[in-house]
């Protein structure tokens, strides 16, 4: 089989993007320094709407019976938590990274939309799908 520079084009500069990326919340799992560690983006509509800025700190709470489910809450004193980052002003996210100690495995190095539900100060997400299910 030979490859005819005619019948190809090169994608490797088209970046991957979603007219709606502002509305998802995804998650992607790495392993640094043998530890799991989960990003978080969260889409900037979905920030305004929770009220979440650039730079708030947030609480990350786990469910004691399903930890399948976090609550991400702004910390109003702004003392401590993990900061909210923005990449950039053309951004469509904002993220932020925490370690999450688990036997389970993960999905790794892949972006997954997760489902969340949200209330003024608060976002309700679930992790199921970012975890390997037998």
């Amino acid at each position: 089989m030979r490859a005819n520079k005619e019948n190809w084009s090169l994608a490797n500069y088209k970046s991957l993007r979603h007219p709606n990326n502002k509305e998802f919340v995804t998650a992607r799992v790495n392993i640094i320094n043998k530890k799991k560690v989960i990003r978080i983006s969260i889409g900037t509509d979905v920030c305004s709407l929770v009220g979440f800025n650039k730079n708030d700190r947030l609480h990350i709470f786990i469910h004691r019976d399903d930890r399948d489910k976090l609550l991400i809450k702004k910390d109003k004193d702004c003392i401590d938590g993990y900061r909210l980052n923005h990449n950039g002003s053309n951004s469509s996210f904002m993220t932020f990274d925490f370690r999450y100690e688990t036997a389970e495995s993960f999905r790794l190095s892949q972006t997954i939309l997760l489902e969340f539900d949200f209330e003024e100060g608060c976002l309700l997400v679930g992790l199921e799908k970012i975890k390997w299910r037998l």
